[in-house]
This record gives structure tokens, C-alpha cells and sequence, in this order.
């Protein structure tokens, strides 16, 4: 790369330095690019010509004026072009096409030529990653002179896509027009989206306060929303105590875990190349709702396994992330962190130095609290290359394992990683490779098995570093299933076992097909709507046309239980949903409070906790629910 000093004296003596500031702009780029993640699930693709809902968003550079005055043309073309290049590259990540470019504007279509799971959430993602390149681009181009800044704005609602006149898709409507005035009415670096944007992505991002806009060509102002930043709450999976979900038909796979559990603490694992102990990995499988986490969980739940292991928890989310989500994760679990809370350096060091000794992390520390955003004042980050910081960043969390497996045994517990990104499967490779321990260290692994494996190549081949155990969680046998019913609804019923008639159970076995999470909705459905009642003793459905009057998916069951909930419980459980899977009651009543929304006392919560909606855990920190399920949160 050459020296961004020569870069200054060339540019400032006019010559053409295309090429040289394009290979700067391209490296600098090219570090994020290697961070970037893309999805590998199949998008369907759309028919042109048609009308349909699209998120819609432009961004505008500012700061090219000054700087085109200054320079010739042709190197101006460049560098924006290289910006642009950029630009589209992150829109097509997140399955944005490209309706048009005009000079230092972009316009893109999040839903135009094939669909994703939200299109308002993408777009935004998009915007948030699109203020990044940008950033990256102004950090190159400020030694020159240049001030580089951009204003997005989003908008989603009904367009027509169709062919121009050159057949190119292109986008027109309403719509169109009110996403080109919420960029011009954004501040810099910063999006601004309708409320339209807001209503289909309010959860897990943060905002600014709404305000009223008054837009060109529209009578009535406008609500407008600024998102600040994606905002995830801790992850909601493992259950608790409170859950009172039964626990059948997986003996065996329990059975594997515990094993591994006294291999553990034996110390029966071997070496692994440096000395050590060879660690030990249980890579967990299965569909959506077979019981990954309640496997975990009960395993988990064990009281001598709570008194003599340090547990390590981490989750993947689905949107785009941050580099290093899984680890950030693990950190907060483990000095009980809440995400929307900041915390000072000095904070942290203080809370690490309670979990093991602090000054055998001293060098890592600046990198761990990198992670959880406690910046340190003795290292600037921001000079070192995002390939350093990787490297920094891989040895520090294996530095903080090491130094906690010195007081106890460790056992970490990564969840959906399925949606893990690169940056957080190296840290996972470095550390089954790099890390000494006495006990080996026990990662439990859990992912669906109806997504891409993004598990490191040979993490689970190579018996040099870590002995690997495999469990895959497929529907349960009609006898678990019927085990699985009879056990839940005498829980229910809070009494005596009462047998469920060979018609209910029939029935129940080939509506669920076996899958634990959907027999448990589809059994809470049919009480709560009176489909299936005790007579004389024996669990039986009421009459013949419950079949047909049952749901036939998780969504339309979920719903149907929504719709049956008294009015104060359905709009409390709506409102919850705004603040994750997982959240305080002591924020959700600030909120209440700073919104004049209608009070819901802690006996609201309690009720939805009994109907299965919501878990409720209890810590030093105050009273925590949790929904039952993500799917529960999402309808």
C-alpha cells in the first residue's frame, strides 16, 4: 500500500492519482470485506411488473463538492466510483438491488426482485453498514482535506417494479418519493425512515424519539423515526426453573452429555499438542422446536454441575452483526451484563478481576473490553489494522478462558450458530487449538441442522486438539410424543394422572408430528379453546369438528392463543415484544411510565408466565421475563 503521506503531496501538486488513492480506498475496504458475512439461504425470486411492498432507501455523500473543485475529473470519478463500488457491495449483502446511481446518490430496493424475512429490518441493517463503509472511506480521504459524510432515508410501503426503457427494474410510486424526502430531511451520518419502517422492525433496534415531519407533496405531517443502533437483548434460550415444559425421550442424549461431564472432571480426555488438555466439543443439532436448548438446559439445571463449573453463555443472531457478536456475548454473560447498559473501563476491569486474576489479562483486557464497548485510555484501538485487532482479539478471549479454567472447570455454551459469522469462528478455532487448561474445557455447540454448517472446517475432525461428540435431536417416536402429553398435561391440570383417549392422542401425534416445541402449543391451544377436556376421568377432544377447527401451523396456533388472551395480557405481551426476547421489569415499567401507557402490574406478568408466554427468572439485579419462545415473540 503506498504511503498515505505521498498521497497528500501528490494530490495536492494535482497530479492524477487514480490508481494509487483507489488501491488505498480498495485495502481499506477490503479488511471489512473479509469481516463481512452473506446469506446462504435460498431467496425466492420475484416476478417483474408487479406491485408489491419494497423497503426503499437512498443515500446521499456529502462532501465531494469542495473536493471535486480541487482535483481533476477524472480522479474524482474514481474515488467515487470506488465509494459506489462499495456501496452496492453492501447492498447486495443484505439482498438490496441497486435501482440507481446518480453521481454521489444511490438508490436501493429491499424486497424488489426477491424477498426476505423483513424488509424494513434489512434496509436498516444496510444503512447502519452503509454509514460504516462511509466512515472507512472518510478515515482515508480526511488527510486530504475531505470531510465525507452521507444522510440515508428509508421508507416501505406498495411500488410498481417494471423494466425502464433500457430493461432495467426500476421502482415507482409514493413510496419512492416519501424515501427521497426522509434522506433529505436526515441529519449527517445518520437514517431517518417512516413509520412504516418503524412498525415492521420496532424490536431489537434502538431509537430516538418519533417527530412530526412536514414533506413536500403530502397535507399532513409525517411520523418519522431514527434508528440509533441495532439493540439485541441477552439471549432468552435457556430455560429456568420456572419453566414447567416436560422433559422426556431424550435419555440418551443426556446420557452423552453426562458423560462428557465426568470425562471432564476426570480428566480423561488425554493431551492435546501443547501440553494440555484435549477440550471437549458435543456439536448439537436438529430443526427449530426439537429441544436443543431444554436438552442443554437440564443438563445445565444439575446442582453439582452449577457449584463446580463456570458456564459460559453466547448466541448468534440472525441479521447482520457485529465482528465478534458470539464473544461480546459470552462476555456480558459472564460479568451479568445488560446490553443497553454502558459500562466504564475501569468498571470493567474491576468486574473481571471478581471473575479470576485480572493481571494475567492485563495485556488482553483493552480487546475484551473492546467487546462489551469499555473503551481503554491507556490503548488507542483505532490505530491498529482490523486484522490486528482480530488477532488481539482471538489470543484475549483465550487468555480469559485460560485464567478462568485455573478456578474451575469451564463449560461454554454457544447457541444458534447457525447464524455465526467469520470473525466469531475464528476465535472458536484459535481457542480449541490454543488454549491450556488442566480440565478440558467442554463446548457445547448448538445449531439447526436446516441451515448452512458454519462450524470451522476441522474443528470437529482433528482428535490433536479436542475429542468430538455429535448429537442430533429428530422428532420424538409416537411413544415419547404420548409420553411427552400425558406428563404436560397433568402439569397443567396441576393433579392426578387422567389417560388421554386413543382419538385425542391419535390426533395430537399427527397434528404435531412428533416436534416437541409445536405438540406443546398445540396441546396448550386445545385446553385453552376447550378442544380437548376431561370426561369422566379420560383426556378427550370435545367434538368432531376440532380437527378441522385447529391451526395446522405453529403461526396460525401461536395466533390463535393470542386472540383468546383477555385485553390487558395481549396488549402487554404486544408491548413486551418491542423490547426483545428478554428483558428487565424494572425498564419495561420506566418505559410504561415515560410513555403513559397503561400500567401492567407484576400479577399481568405472572398470568402470562402461567399461560406459557413468558419465563420469569429473578437475579441481584431485579425481576427478568423472558418469552417462552423467539416464535412466541415474533407473532
Amino acid at each position: 500500500m503506498p504511503h498515505t503521506g505521498s498521497l497528500v503531496q501528490q494530490l495536492k501538486d494535482g497530479l492524477p492519482m487514480n490508481e494509487e488513492l483507489g488501491l488505498v480506498l480498495k485495502n481499506a475496504f477490503l479488511a471489512r470485506k473479509k469481516q463481512s458475512i452473506s446469506s446462504d439461504l435460498n431467496k425466492a425470486m420475484l416476478v417483474p411488473g408487479e406491485r408489491r411492498d419494497v423497503a426503499v432507501l437512498f443515500l446521499d455523500l456529502s462532501g465531494f463538492t469542495a473536493f471535486s473543485e480541487s482535483l481533476d475529473h477524472e480522479t474524482v470519478h474514481n474515488i467515487t466510483k470506488s465509494l459506489m463500488d462499495e456501496l452496492v457491495f453492501t447492498a447486495e449483502q443484505y439482498s438490496g438491488y441497486v435501482d440507481k446511481i446518480e453521481g454521489d446518490r444511490i438508490m436501493v430496493l429491499f424486497g424488489a426482485i426477491r424477498s426476505t424475512e423483513n424488509n424494513s429490518r434489512s434496509s436498516i441493517l444496510c444503512g447502519f453498514k452503509m454509514l460504516e463503509v462511509v466512515e472507512i472511506a472518510g478515515s482515508v480521504l480526511k488527510s486530504i482535506g475531505v470531510r465525507l459524510s452521507a444522510r440515508i432515508g428509508i421508507n416501505n410501503g406498495p411500488v410498481t417494479v417494471a423494466p425502464d426503457a433500457i430493461g432495467h427494474l426500476t421502482a415507482m410510486g409514493n413510496t419512492v418519493n416519501i424515501a427521497s424526502r426522509m434522506e433529505e430531511n436526515a441529519e449527517e451520518n445518520s437514517i431517518l425512515v417512516a413509520d412504516s419502517v418503524y412498525a415492521n422492525c420496532s424490536e431489537n433496534i434502538q431509537w430516538s424519539k418519533p417527530a412530526e415531519l412536514t414533506v413536500k407533496g403530502i397535507t399532513v405531517p409525517v411520523c418519522v423515526w431514527k434508528p440509533v443502533a441495532v439493540g439485541y437483548k441477552s439471549n432468552p434460550a435457556f430455560c429456568t426453573a420456572s419453566v414447567r415444559t416436560v422433559f422426556v425421550a431424550r435419555e440418551k442424549e443426556y446420557s452423552i452429555l453426562a458423560q462428557v461431564r465426568r470425562m471432564q472432571l476426570d480428566r480423561g480426555s488425554g493431551k492435546n499438542r501443547m501440553g494440555g488438555a484435549r477440550h471437549l466439543i458435543v456439536e448439537l443439532t436438529g430443526e427449530a422446536g426439537t429441544g436443543k436448548t431444554r436438552l442443554v438446559s437440564e443438563f445445565l439445571k444439575n446442582e453439582s454441575l452449577e457449584s463446580e463449573a463456570i458456564i459460559l453463555r453466547g448466541y448468534s443472531i440472525p441479521d447482520a452483526q457485529p465482528a465478534h457478536w458470539l464473544w461480546s456475548a459470552v462476555l456480558q454473560s459472564l460479568l451479568n451484563l445488560q446490553i443497553e447498559n454502558s459500562i466504564s473501563y475501569k468498571d470493567f476491569v474491576d468486574s473481571i478481576s471478581r471473575c479470576c486474576h485480572s493481571k494475567d489479562l492485563k495485556g488482553a483486557l483493552p480487546f475484551l473490553g473492546r467487546l462489551v464497548s469499555a473503551s481503554s485510555d491507556h490503548i488507542d484501538l483505532t490505530e491498529m489494522g482490523n486484522k490486528a485487532i482480530a488477532t488481539e482479539t482471538r489470543m484475549a478471549v483465550r487468555d480469559l478462558i485460560e485464567s478462568l479454567s485455573e478456578a474451575s472447570p469451564v463449560i461454554v455454551v454457544l447457541e444458534d450458530l447457525q447464524w455465526m459469522d467469520s470473525t466469531d469462528a475464528e476465535v472458536l478455532d484459535f481457542i480449541v487449538k490454543n488454549c491450556y487448561s488442566v480440565y478440558p474445557v467442554i463446548f457445547l455447540l448448538i445449531r439447526r441442522s436446516d441451515h448452512k454448517n458454519l462450524l470451522p472446517d476441522d474443528i470437529c475432525k482433528s482428535s490433536a486438539y479436542a475429542l468430538c461428540n455429535q448429537i442430533s435431536l429428530g422428532e420424538l417416536t409416537i411413544y415419547g410424543a404420548t409420553d411427552f402429553t400425558e406428563r404436560f398435561l397433568q402439569r397443567l391440570r396441576g393433579a392426578e394422572y387422567s389417560p388421554v383417549s386413543a382419538k385425542a392422542m391419535e390426533f395430537i401425534n399427527r397434528h404435531s408430528s412428533g416436534n416437541p416445541f409445536f405438540l406443546q402449543e398445540l396441546i396448550l391451544h386445545l385446553v385453552e379453546s376447550g378442544g380437548l377436556s376431561i370426561v369422566n376421568d379420560i383426556w378427550v377432544l370435545a367434538h368432531s369438528s376440532v380437527e378441522l377447527s385447529t391451526p395446522v401451523s405453529l403461526t396460525g396456533l401461536l395466533q390463535s392463543r393470542l386472540d383468546r388472551l383477555p385485553d390487558i395480557l395481549r396488549k402487554t405481551l404486544l408491548n413486551c415484544s418491542v423490547f426483545g426476547l428478554e428483558f428487565r421489569y424494572d425498564t419495561y415499567k420506566s418505559v410504561e411510565l415515560k410513555l403513559d401507557i397503561k400500567s401492567s402490574g407484576e400479577d399481568v406478568f405472572n398470568r402470562l408466565v402461567e399461560r406459557q408466554f413468558l419465563e420469569k427468572t429473578a437475579s441481584d439485579q431485579g425481576i427478568s421475563f423472558v418469552f417462552h419462545h423467539s416464535f412466541i415473540q415474533s407473532t
